[in-house]
């Protein structure tokens, strides 16, 4: 099971994984937790989604003018991202407004819509590169602490990548307090 887990992770990240951050305006944690799901609102977009509470502690979200990205933080330092990049983690989806769709289409996958607020369209996609991919990088000196964290942050992310549907399946108007 852990095989075919791990090959569909991966088929995954050839198929998209990477990140625009050129429209990136704020950085987010999620907002009200509970045993079960975590809940996370987007008042500028008005929607709102449902996390897995597993997922506490391993991920970020970056919102924008059009839409926010999910990414991946691990115990590795690989996990972490990039000194160039605005956001710490590793790139995992993004759900954003159909007109970022359109003019970015060529440079996303897996492009799916996910609902409509307020007369706009959602979708959910991923990038076309595979940032998760670093995580089973063997052409680089790690050692050998750095490389048992890797795989298990691999491991949690492959599992974080089969629950995305549940996060996508949540997207709803986000109710006024």
């Amino acid at each position: 099971m852990k095989k075919i887990l791990v090959a569909l992770f991966f088929t995954i990240c050839l198929t998209g994984c990477s990140n625009s951050n050129e429209l990136n305006q704020g950085l987010s944690e999620a907002g009200s937790q509970n045993t079960e799901h975590i809940s996370y609102t987007n008042s500028t977009l008005g929607f709102s989604l449902t996390i897995p509470n597993t997922w506490k502690d391993f991920y970020t979200i970056y919102e924008w003018a059009d839409g926010i990205d999910f990414y991946f933080i691990g115990e590795s330092d690989a996990s972490q991202g990039f000194d160039t990049q605005l956001v710490k983690g590793l790139y995992l989806f993004s759900i954003g407004k159909e007109n970022y769709v359109q003019e970015n289409g060529d440079f996303l996958d897996g492009i799916t819509q996910i609902g409509t607020i307020e007369g706009y369209k959602f979708y959910s996609y991923t990038g076309t590169d595979c940032s998760m991919c670093i995580l089973k990088d063997e052409t680089m000196d790690y050692s050998s602490e750095e490389l048992n964290k890797m795989n298990n942050d691999w491991e949690k992310a492959v599992v974080m990548s089969s629950e995305k549907e549940i996060v996508l399946s949540s997207f709803r108007v986000a109710q006024e307090d």
